[in-house]
C-alpha cells in the first residue's frame, strides 16, 4: 500500500476477525453459507474484501501519520502496554492461555499486533493536526458533493401499517384493502382541506405509525432523511421530484408523495457489516463507519402517503 507491505499475519487476523464477526451475526452457520452472497458478492470473497480493506485502512493511517512525523507519545505507549497486559492476564484467568497461544490462534505476531493497537492513537493525533490545519472543515462544495454521490433527501410522510395477526399470518388481502381503503380517504382529506400543508402535518401527527416516543410523538416530525435505494423507487422518485423545499411548495407538492399497500415497502437495517464487534482488538476498528451488507428481510406491510 503506497509502497508499504502489508503483512500477511496483519491481512490473516484482520480475516479472522471478519469471520468471527460474520459468524456472531448469524452468518456461516454451515460449509453452504460460504457461498451464500452477502452484498452481492459470495461470502467468502465479501469477507477476503473486507479483511483486506481493514488491513489498507491501518496501512494508509500508518503511512500518513508517518509522513506528518507523527509518532505515539509515552502516555499512549504506557496504555496500550497497559490494554496488553490486561489482556494476557485474562486470557490467563478464563481459558489457561498465555499471549502467544492466543496470538498463535489470531495468526498474529506480537511485534505485528502490538503494531496495530498504536494505529488508533496515531489516527487521533493525525485528525487533532489535520483539524487544527482546517483541513477537515467541510466546504459548501463538499456537503454538497456528498449529498449528490450518496442520494440524500428528506420528506414527510405518513405511514399506516398492516395489522398484526394474533397467529403471525400474514395480513390478508381484506386487511389489506381496509388499510388503503384509508390511505385513499386520508389522502382525499388532505387535498380538499382549506390548508392541504397544514392537514398533511395534522393527519401525520395523529395517525402515521413510523415510530413514536413515550409520549406518543413521532421520532421525525419535520421529515426523514433518506438515501438513495432505501425507500421503495415510486417514493424515492416522487420524493426526489419535489425539490429543494418541496414539502413547503405551492400547490401541495408533497402530497404527490405516493401511498402503497404492498408488504415488504423498504429495507429493514441491515446486519452489522463483518467486523463490526468487540473484543480485544485494535481500536480504531470499532471507529470505522458500519457498512450495510445486505437487507435484513422483509417487514410487515405498510402504505405511506
Amino acid at each position: 500500500m503506497d509502497g508499504t507491505e502489508v503483512t500477511a499475519d496483519e491481512y490473516l487476523f484482520w480475516l479472522l476477525q471478519s469471520v468471527a464477526s460474520a459468524k456472531q451475526s448469524g452468518y456461516l452457520a454451515d460449509d453452504d453459507a460460504w457461498e451464500e452472497e452477502l452484498n452481492g458478492v459470495p461470502t467468502a470473497e465479501y469477507l477476503k474484501e473486507d479483511a483486506r480493506n481493514t488491513s489498507v485502512l491501518y496501512t494508509t493511517v500508518s503511512n500518513h501519520a508517518a509522513a506528518a512525523g507523527l509518532t505515539v507519545t509515552e502516555e499512549e505507549q504506557a496504555e496500550a502496554d497497559a490494554e496488553l497486559e490486561t489482556l494476557t492476564q485474562r486470557g490467563d484467568s478464563y481459558y489457561g492461555m498465555t499471549l502467544q497461544e492466543y496470538l498463535d490462534q489470531q495468526c498474529i505476531s506480537e511485534a505485528a499486533f502490538r503494531k496495530l493497537n498504536q494505529v488508533p492513537y496515531l489516527a487521533r493525533s493525525l485528525q487533532t493536526q489535520m483539524e487544527e490545519a482546517g483541513e477537515l472543515t467541510a466546504q459548501d462544495a463538499d456537503l454538497d458533493a456528498m449529498v449528490e454521490e450518496a442520494g440524500y433527501y428528506k420528506a414527510k410522510h405518513i405511514l399506516l401499517a398492516f395489522p398484526e395477526n394474533e397467529d403471525g399470518s400474514a395480513a390478508t388481502d381484506e386487511q389489506k384493502a381496509a388499510v388503503k381503503a384509508e390511505a385513499d380517504q386520508l389522502l382525499a382529506q388532505i387535498r380538499t382541506a382549506a390548508d392541504p400543508l397544514a392537514e398533511f402535518d395534522k393527519v401525520m401527527n395523529e395517525r402515521s405509525e413510523d415510530g413514536r416516543d413515550e409520549n406518543n410523538q413521532l421520532y421525525a416530525p419535520d421529515g426523514y432523511l433518506a438515501y438513495a435505494g432505501q425507500m421503495v423507487p415510486q417514493f424515492e422518485s416522487a420524493a426526489k421530484a419535489l425539490g429543494g423545499g418541496g414539502d413547503r411548495g405551492a400547490g401541495g407538492d408533497r402530497l404527490r408523495l405516493p401511498h402503497h399497500s404492498a408488504p415488504g415497502l423498504y429495507r429493514r437495517g441491515a446486519p452489522a457489516a463483518p467486523g463490526q464487534h468487540g473484543g480485544h482488538l485494535p481500536r480504531l476498528r470499532h471507529e470505522q463507519a458500519e457498512r450495510a451488507v445486505g437487507g435484513g428481510g422483509e417487514g410487515r406491510g405498510q402504505a405511506r402517503l
